[in-house]
């Protein structure tokens, strides 16, 4: 049994996990309705970024960027279906190697742990990129893609939620309560999403 610490919208608890470690699969591709909302989400959140003051404002007053540079990473991300790749989550660039949930393929993290989304912030080769995200339908919206794209532009730098939402100024308490979500209220409240 694996033990996880806890945050609000995710697994807490003991498990016994039973999956064959992966070592082919595919990344699968948003598709459908999926991919018109991602598209639609993502040219909503470059408008934001483009034209919104307080938005700007905020990414230069907390991460110390231009929402043009930010705007360039959005631009580059790949976007995948986390709900239907069947690529393991350490070869996704999901988990590192000595992650708990490495030997799990992508599509069994999201039916485990139920993310919104997932950014590929341990990519080394096997063709993952630091630019990939994997997205369950819940998370194709401007705030979690900006939120994503963070994780992404920064890397190792703020791999984990709460040492980004720690960066976008979010508390202790909303963090504790909130979990990860708590980094996308911070940045709809300062009207990036």
């Amino acid at each position: 049994a694996n033990t996880v610490e806890g945050r609000p919208g995710s697994v807490t608890g003991s498990f016994a996990f039973s999956f064959a470690p992966q070592t082919q699969g595919t990344r699968a591709p948003l598709t459908g309705d999926n991919r018109t909302q991602y598209r639609n989400e993502r040219d909503r959140l470059l408008n934001i970024l483009k034209n919104s003051d307080s938005c700007k404002a905020f990414l230069k007053d907390k991460l110390g960027l231009s929402a043009s540079r930010i705007a360039n990473a959005v631009r580059g991300q790949r976007a995948f279906d986390g709900t239907a790749s069947t690529i393991s989550t350490e070869a996704a660039g999901i988990q590192s190697s000595k992650g708990l949930f490495a030997g799990m393929s992508v599509q069994q993290f999201f039916e485990t742990l139920t993310p919104d989304a997932a950014a590929a912030v341990y990519a080394s080769g096997r063709g993952s990129t630091p630019r990939d995200v994997y997205y369950a339908p819940s998370g194709l919206n401007a705030a979690t893609i900006l939120h994503e794209t963070l994780h992404t532009f920064y890397g190792s730098t703020y791999p984990d939620d709460k040492s980004l939402a720690t960066k976008l100024g979010v508390s202790d308490e909303d963090f504790n309560r909130e979990g990860s979500r708590s980094i996308n209220t911070a940045l709809r409240n300062a009207g990036c999403g």
